[in-house]
This record gives structure tokens, C-alpha cells and sequence, in this order.
């Protein structure tokens, strides 16, 4: 049995908890910059501090959620599934969906997703090796030997494994039936990784100019 990952029913409730924590976090901002901090105790000036830093990233989560919820729900429609409002009608199994092959839309050899992202692997490993010359050059005697090499093997890593999944020979969409071929990462979950990893390169970038600076 293939379980059904989202219905109608979670998109709605992603979007409203989406936008209910973005305006309290934009009115905690506004309150932070707009109000006479003189004035206020500074037990509820830190509270407001920590409130913002909880609210920001948790709306974060929630619209990549959102948009990993609008993905899933695309897919079925593209392979000509019914949406289903609540996963629970249907044993949570998308094998009781409604599903209609004349309501598939056409589809490539090559997946548009897969394709995106091992153009933004790529993309990004060469704006890094930019950025780390622009920061490192002067160590390069230092550094160049061993940092850099595993900057470009881990984000050559991530271009080809994103690259393998482009052929639809073997690899699927989630929602598609078929035991045989491989799952491909959806397109939301791959911007999300690369962005995370991007923030741990370029965290580890800073921190060895930082080391490099003060020792060198």
C-alpha cells in the first residue's frame, strides 16, 4: 500500500498556521523597533528578542511545509489522481484515489525538477569557490590544499546525485506506483538541502577566514 502523504485538508491548515505565526512575528518586529525600549522592562524586551528568534524560523518551516504539501498535490494531479480532501476517507492508501489516465498531463523523459536542481548544485558550487577565493586568497599556500577540494567534492556529490534522478527510465515521482524504479528527491526538499548546506559552507567559510586572520 501507497499512503497518501497530504490531502486538501493539510494545505489549508499549513497555509493558516503559515500566515497566523508571520503576522505575529512581523507585529513582534514592529513592536521591537517602533516601541520606547526605554520604557519597556527588560524582561519583556528579552522575551520579545527570543519570541522573534522562535516565530522566524518556525514560519520558515511552515511555508517550506506549505509548499512541500502544494508540491505533493501538484504531482497527484499531474498523474491524474483526484485530490483528496481528507486522507483519512481513503484508508490514507492513493490506491483508492480516483485516478484517471486521460487526466494526466503530458510528461518528458526528463524531469523539470531534478534538472533545476543540478543546475542550482552546480550554480552554487561555482558562486562558493567564487566567494572562498575572495576570502582565502591570500592563504591559498594554507588552505587551497585541503579545504577547497572538499567544498567541490561535496557539492559534486550533491550536482550528480540530483543529476541521476533527471532520466524518468529510473526514477519516479513519490505518488507514482511502480516498486522498480528509485524515488526522486522533490523539488522542494532539494532547494531546502541545498540551502542548508549552503548556510554550513558558508558558515565554515567564516570561520576559517576568522582562524585564518588572527593567526596568520
Amino acid at each position: 500500500m501507497q499512503k497518501i502523504k497530504y490531502d486538501v485538508k493539510d494545505k489549508k491548515i499549513y497555509f493558516r498556521l503559515a500566515i497566523i505565526v508571520l503576522i505575529l512575528f512581523i507585529a513582534d518586529i514592529v513592536v521591537l523597533n517602533v516601541a520606547d525600549l526605554g520604557r519597556m522592562s527588560t524582561e519583556l524586551e528579552v522575551f520579545l528578542v527570543i519570541l522573534s528568534m522562535v516565530l522566524g524560523p518556525l514560519d520558515f518551516a511552515l511555508w517550506v511545509r506549505y509548499a512541500e504539501v502544494v508540491g505533493y498535490l501538484h504531482r497527484l494531479s499531474k498523474y491524474g489522481y483526484e485530490l483528496p480532501y481528507n486522507k483519512k476517507d481513503y484508508g490514507d492508501n492513493q490506491e483508492q484515489l480516483i485516478h484517471s489516465v486521460d487526466n494526466m498531463k503530458q510528461l518528458s523523459d526528463k524531469n523539470i525538477g531534478s534538472i533545476i536542481l543540478t543546475i542550482c548544485s552546480g550554480g552554487t558550487l561555482i558562486g562558493l569557490i567564487i566567494y572562498y577565493y575572495s576570502k582565502t586568497w591570500q592563504y591559498s599556500s594554507v588552505v587551497f590544499g585541503g579545504v577547497l577540494p572538499i567544498i567541490i567534492i561535496m557539492w559534486l556529490i550533491l550536482a550528480i546525485y540530483y543529476a541521476r534522478q533527471i532520466s524518468n527510465r529510473e526514477y519516479k515521482d513519490d505518488v507514482q506506483i511502480d516498486a522498480l524504479r528509485k524515488d526522486r528527491t522533490p523539488i522542494i526538499n532539494g532547494i531546502v538541502t541545498i540551502m542548508l548546506l549552503l548556510f554550513i559552507t558558508w558558515m565554515g567559510i567564516e570561520i576559517l577566514n576568522d582562524i585564518l586572520s588572527s593567526c596568520c
